[in-house]
């Protein structure tokens, strides 16, 4: 994808025991249009020993997977790197920012300076076409393989996504100018930002987040948002 040469941002993902409460996080980081690096780290739940059937059985992370791992509280200072002062993206954004904002309230930690973009967003506005936008079909779609609902594949698949919009975005606007400006004479190439721009999305601040009010604008449903809380 050669005209994506001015991305820089993380891909999150988390993977949840129950509603809302983190067992796995993945991270996926992007530079110049790039994957530089890949993390992922599971995480005892609050509610541990217990972990909700349905969870449990979307992405497979059992009691016994998780006896040894750390808290959140134990992990955040490798965390926070790879938040702080980042654009943040997600796929269903406002399921893993809730996520974030969650365990960090349990443990009052302050959220980093930090924006954020949702890829569902993004996905609909640049490909309307397509019927559904959920992470497995769009990767069916680009051929990308992963193992969906372990966070470190989710948030490579997310970046990899990501960087398919980017590329289609900055396509069909050289596409539909005569590029008789001074844009002959830079590098090819927008910030993650500027594609958000591109196709009306505004990238939220974690600062600003409420979650008690959903995205009116995300659609499809993360299959783990939505379960009975039982600790």
């Amino acid at each position: 994808m050669p005209l994506s040469l001015d991305l820089n941002f993380t891909a999150i993902d988390f993977e949840t025991a129950d509603e809302l409460i983190p067992c796995e996080l993945g991270v996926c980081v992007v530079h110049g249009g790039v994957i530089a690096e890949r993390r992922s780290w599971l995480i005892k739940p609050i509610c541990y020993p217990y972990m909700n059937f349905w969870n449990e059985n979307i992405h497979g992370i059992g009691t016994r997977d998780l006896a040894d791992a750390p808290y959140f509280d134990a992990v955040w200072p490798e965390i926070r790197p790879y938040l702080e002062d980042r654009l943040l993206v997600a796929h269903n954004a406002k399921f893993d920012i809730s996520v974030l904002y969650k365990a960090l309230n349990h443990y009052r930690i302050v959220p980093p300076p930090a924006d954020y973009l949702c890829s569902v967003r993004m996905a609909r506005r640049i490909w309307p076409e397509m019927e559904s936008h959920r992470l497995s079909v769009l990767c069916q779609r680009f051929g990308i393989t992963f193992r969906h609902h372990r966070a470190g594949d989710d948030a490579e698949a997310c970046a990899r996504i990501m960087l398919h919009i980017a590329n289609d975005t900055q396509k069909r606007k050289t596409a539909s100018t005569l590029q008789l400006s001074l844009d002959l004479f830079r590098p090819a190439g927008m910030s993650i930002k500027e594609i958000a721009r591109e196709l009306k999305i505004k990238p939220q601040k974690l600062s600003s987040l409420n979650t008690s009010r959903l995205d009116p604008d995300s659609g499809e449903l993360h299959p783990l948002r939505f379960q009975p809380c039982q600790q």
